[in-house]
């Protein structure tokens, strides 16, 4: 609610409306129109699997060659390229939600540009340009279009990955934008020259616009960006948020649904899962049903030939060891054992926590090398103890399996609970740690 408030109060898209690209018209459409908005979905879903293949492909250019090493350079380039020749067209020219705003109009008596270059014949009552001949400007203006589709589609595979951010969403919008553009001025051409065609005849007249094409653009920028992030009930709610087109949630749906159907023919992963799979992030997707007839003991770390576990000890570690530790390993916490021996679990303590503390220590002057530094819970007396103590920051009830627990329960809590990782014990003894990392490189080995 405050939100809309400061929205409508400073007025940032001005003309008073709420969203960034209000539709100023009724947008109308036929049933007839469900087929090209179908195949603006197939189209979606092809630009979407080759923008991914080709991003990917690139990407991996990137980081295997000496171009990856510079990556300023590379932005320096990228963005001389893009403003040399995106200058050179009036399309590629305007900022893109700009040129949304203009694919997604409806032509008007008053509109001079050549996009809506066409024959006026207006009434009284209506304003708006009804089917008519088009007029040299719109072929123009087709061209120019098809010459912006080929540059921003070419453009946003050199900028998706690279080391700022360029965007995706409004992107596809313009790209899809486009390309339903022209498909709507394609029916709006063959509706002119075949009115008498039987899926015509039923809207098309003297009097009435049956093929809107600001609608058709709406339209295929939901259908493009659903291909390139293989979203369908979201985006169609953002598309309506965007447009205030309420009307429009049947096309859009259709088109949104066509989209990642086709899509997913060649590839079910979006441009986000590629770029996850390509960077090795642990990430466990909670709708994929993982199968591993493993135990927790097969997938932990370490296994036989690996160094051996980092673990704390309670009590008897000096100042100068627990900081060794904590800053030349890279593990995001380490568990806490009674003794090297036992191997006792007593707690976990994270890394970040841990370095923290003794910074504080270090700042101000009660930490020395050789100062004893306690975890236990023992109780003492504080006022003559000289020990650094950390107890506060150790959790005694870590989350822990068997090693016998099955990996289809490990992966469970994974997803579930969403935990960074899981210690192993045994008999109480701790004998590993798993991470989402091991668990997607054991998937990985058994692929191959």
């Amino acid at each position: 609610m405050v939100a809309a408030f400061v929205v409508r109060t400073i007025n940032p898209f001005e003309k008073g409306h709420d969203v960034l690209f209000f539709i100023e018209y009724k947008p109308e459409w036929s049933f007839f129109e469900l087929i090209p908005f179908v195949i603006l979905g197939f189209l979606g879903g092809a630009f979407g699997y080759f923008f991914i293949k080709l991003n990917i492909k690139w990407c991996k250019f990137r980081k295997n060659k000496n171009i990856g090493k510079y990556p300023i350079t590379e932005v320096i380039l990228v963005t001389f390229l893009t403003a040399s020749l995106g200058y050179l067209n009036e399309y590629t020219r305007m900022p893109m939600p700009e040129l949304i705003r203009h694919l997604i109009g409806k032509c008007s008596i008053a509109d001079d540009s050549i996009l809506c270059d066409y024959l006026k014949n207006t009434t009284s009552a209506n304003e708006d340009v009804v089917p008519l001949r088009q007029n040299e400007g719109v072929y123009e203006a087709i061209w120019k279009l098809f010459l912006a589709l080929g540059f921003y589609m070419i453009m946003l595979v050199l900028t998706f990955g690279l080391k700022i951010p360029c965007g995706l969403f409004v992107p596809c919008l313009t790209i899809g934008a486009i390309a339903g553009r022209l498909l709507g001025i394609a029916m709006e051409i063959i509706s002119f020259n075949f009115p008498d065609f039987f899926i015509f005849a039923a809207g098309c007249n003297e009097n009435v616009t049956c093929v809107i094409p600001g609608v058709y653009a709406i339209v295929g920028a939901c259908a493009f960006l659903g291909g390139a992030t293989r979203m369908t009930v979201s985006l169609v709610v953002i598309m309506v948020e965007l447009t205030s087109g309420l009307s429009l949630i049947v096309p859009l749906m259709v088109s949104a649904f066509s989209a990642k159907i086709f899509g997913d023919l060649f590839c079910s992963d979006g441009i986000y899962d590629a770029h996850i799979e390509l960077n090795n992030y642990p990430f466990l997707d909670t709708k994929e049903d993982y199968k591993i007839n493993a135990y927790a003991s097969d997938v932990m770390k370490p296994q036989k030939n690996d160094p051996p576990l980092t673990v704390l000890i309670q009590d008897g570690m000096t100042a100068a060891e627990v900081e060794k530790i904590a800053r030349k390993s890279k593990f995001v916490g380490f568990p806490i054992v009674v003794s090297k021996e036992s191997q006792l679990l007593v707690g976990y303590i994270l890394r970040r926590d841990l370095c923290m503390a003794l910074d504080l220590y270090q700042q101000s002057g009660f930490f020395t090398p050789n100062k004893m530094v306690k975890f236990s819970q023992t109780l003492t007396n504080r006022k003559n103890e000289t020990c650094i103590r950390l107890e506060k920051l150790v959790e005694y009830a870590p989350l822990c399996v068997s090693h016998q627990t099955s990996m289809d329960v490990v992966i469970d809590l994974f997803k579930k609970i969403g935990v960074s990782n899981l210690l192993v014990t045994h008999f109480g003894k701790i004998i590993g740690v798993i991470t989402k990392k091991d668990i997607l490189k054991h998937l990985e080995m058994k692929k191959r």
